[in-house]
């Protein structure tokens, strides 16, 4: 009984795994095709294929540089298109906010190989070095 549990969890895991990537691609190649000169099959891998959603994230920070095809365009009182300022950050909050976002990923993962190196590493049979360290 605990083998069939234990491969359809393991099953549910694999499905899971698979499944919300592959969900987040769809989402994010529907949402770039409506924008104008997004490429939506370049978004949908970094966003499907990109560890932790950092790839989501990526676009939807940076989706307000591309506005959406159906916007129309404002005139002013000579017949000019205006162009319209994007929504969203300003490039260096942009910029700012994907250096920190990589910087703190780095790290996190660094404290982790080494919380899992002190683990795995730690002599637990010899305890001798913590008697005679003072």
């Amino acid at each position: 009984m605990s083998i069939i549990i234990f491969f359809s969890a393991f099953l549910l895991v694999i499905l899971c795994t698979m499944a919300i990537p592959l969900l987040v691609g769809i989402l994010v190649y529907r949402d770039a095709d409506k924008r104008v000169d997004c490429n939506p099959w370049l978004w949908a891998l970094i966003a499907a294929l990109a560890p932790s959603f950092v790839g989501l994230i990526i676009y939807l920070v940076v989706r307000g540089d591309y506005p959406l095809k159906e916007m129309t365009l404002t005139y002013d009182e000579f017949g000019n298109p205006v162009p319209q300022k994007p929504a969203g950050f300003p490039k260096w909050a942009k910029v700012l906010l994907i250096v920190f976002a990589v910087l703190f990923i780095v790290l996190f993962l660094g404290g982790c190989v080494a919380a899992m190196y002190s683990i795995f590493t730690f002599d637990h049979t010899n305890m001798d070095h913590i008697f005679y360290a003072f």
